[in-house]
């Protein structure tokens, strides 16, 4: 929490933390400091003992060693994207505990063992979701190995050290993610996991479940997933359909919770109430293409172009009224626009202070949303988001690739309560009409019907409790389950 703080602060000021971080790592004689402090951890158990611990602690530093009578402890995963906060404000009235676990802890091991998969790798890693198959070959089995072993025992050391009784997990099919749960269950711990993973296209739905039938081997007690179509990808890779509960996205508990909504100086200080605010998902080459298309050479590199040719336009001709955010999602190499330099030059006449801004996956697209006058963008479950609000929603999608495959995409392109713009001059002209307009659109009861359905199918049950269910559902486990794991950790080292 307190690195997520730090990173929108930097952010703010203007320094790229994610590019100056790489560059840093990358100079020769960091790369081999860190390599051997990565080495003592995963070799010295007194080292990674005190490394785990102390990154427990200073990520949550009102959890004492001492747990209290008839309270149960959850760990959980914390993510950049702070996801999981959600279960903190849902956590007011159970016997419940919260020890969040920064995935740092695992991260030594992760890159000192598995550097060769992840230099192998780096090809597939902007994608988002990847194919597992090259994490399932042989040549990496004793790497993987080495890692669970390592996280047996970092497990083992929380599990002792916080009076652990369940865990809960932010993804079932990441790579690290199987071997981290399996490790967990091996020690007896109960796992409970969310699957961030909710806006399932038909593509996906169709291509992932038999790879994950063949490769996945991961043992579980319940997964909570947002909605049926997320259901339907895990029993049709064979996961048990007992132990998958439709419990929505913990993440629409906002909507719910109109005392934590931010304003717009709240949300970034150089937001304005005065200006008419633009929210703009930002997308990639290959957003929702990942792997699932086999060896298809196109992608949406000239549709993204297409879009920024047309946040030109908007800043050259409605510069003095507008303030567009830039928005990117949490996985910034997937997200990244390869014409962005260019982009930049081009509007730099026209960009200034007060019209233009950048915010990344630390701030919240709901806090956005919340405060903009309209949204655009293409494949992104932003889009879907924005449909709990009357917000315009304008939607943007043309071109040979984009013609071909949408009947496999987000269905966003038949959805009647967004405006649904085919050529970059129909959603320039989309944009400039809200932006002219003296009065907002309002929507008729057909759009907000199709709004209605649309949210209903990516955002099950978003009736402000779903994380309360999920901790209500970790809880239970924790009671029901025989405490095995009460001496993890004491395994040889």
């Amino acid at each position: 929490m307190i690195k997520s703080v730090a990173k929108s602060t930097l952010n703010a000021l203007g320094i790229d933390v994610e590019q100056a971080a790489r560059r840093v790592r990358n100079l020769p004689f960091i790369n081999h400091l860190e390599r051997r402090r990565q080495a003592q951890l995963v070799t010295n158990p007194a080292k990674r003992r005190e490394f785990v611990l102390n990154t427990v602690r200073e990520f949550n530093p009102d959890i004492s060693a001492d747990k209290p009578s008839g309270i149960i402890r959850a760990a959980t995963i914390w993510e950049g994207a702070g996801r999981f906060a959600w279960l903190d404000h849902a956590n007011k009235n159970l016997d419940l505990e919260l020890v969040h676990l920064p995935r740092a802890i695992v991260s030594p091991a992760w890159a000192y063992w598995l550097n060769d998969y992840l230099t192998a790798s780096r090809n597939v890693l902007h994608l988002g979701e990847y194919a597992l198959d090259r994490y399932y070959q042989p040549r990496f089995a004793d790497a993987r190995e080495a890692f669970r072993t390592y996280c047996t025992h970092a497990i083992g050391e929380v599990v002792r050290a916080f009076s652990i009784d369940v865990l809960i997990m932010p993804k079932i099919n990441d790579d690290w993610t199987i071997d981290f749960i399996n490790c967990a269950k091996s020690l007896g711990l109960p796992v409970i996991i969310d699957d961030r993973e909710g806006a399932i296209t038909p593509q996906r739905l169709s291509v992932v479940p038999p790879r994950l039938r063949e490769l996945l081997d991961v043992k579980f007690d319940c997964l909570c997933v947002h909605n049926e179509i997320h259901k339907e990808l895990f029993v049709r890779s064979g996961l048990p359909a007992e132990n998958i509960i439709v419990n929505g996205a913990p993440q629409s508990d906002y909507w719910s919770r109109p005392d934590l909504w931010k304003t717009r100086k709240e949300i970034h200080p150089k937001l304005e109430d005065d200006r008419f605010l633009i929210v703009f998902f930002s997308f990639g080459p290959r957003t929702y293409l990942n792997f699932y298309y086999g060896e298809e050479p196109r992608n949406w590199a000239s549709l993204g172009a297409d879009f920024h040719k047309v946040l030109v336009e908007l800043l050259a001709h409605h510069g003095d009224r507008i303030q567009i955010v830039y928005k990117s999602g949490g996985k910034p190499l997937r997200d990244q626009f390869p014409g962005y330099e260019v982009f930049i030059k081009e509007a730099s006449p026209y960009i200034n202070d007060r019209n233009y801004i950048e915010l990344d996956g630390t701030f919240s697209s709901f806090d956005l949303l919340n405060n903009a006058d309209t949204v655009f963008g293409f494949q992104t479950s932003g889009m879907i988001e924005a449909m709990f609000l009357d917000v315009p929603i304008i939607y943007g999608a043309w071109g040979e690739l984009f013609e071909d495959i949408k009947d496999t995409l987000l269905p966003l392109h038949n959805c009647a309560g967004l405006t649904y713009a085919e050529t970059r001059e129909k959603l320039y002209a989309a944009l400039e009409l809200v932006i002219t307009s003296d009065t907002p659109p309002s929507l008729s009861l057909r759009q907000k019907s199709a709004r209605k359905a649309m949210r209903e199918s990516y955002f099950a049950k978003a009736d402000g409790n779903v994380s309360l269910r999920l901790l209500e559902q970790a809880a239970y486990l924790a009671k029901t389950s025989i405490p095995t794991h009460q001496g993890a950790g004491h395994k040889n080292e």
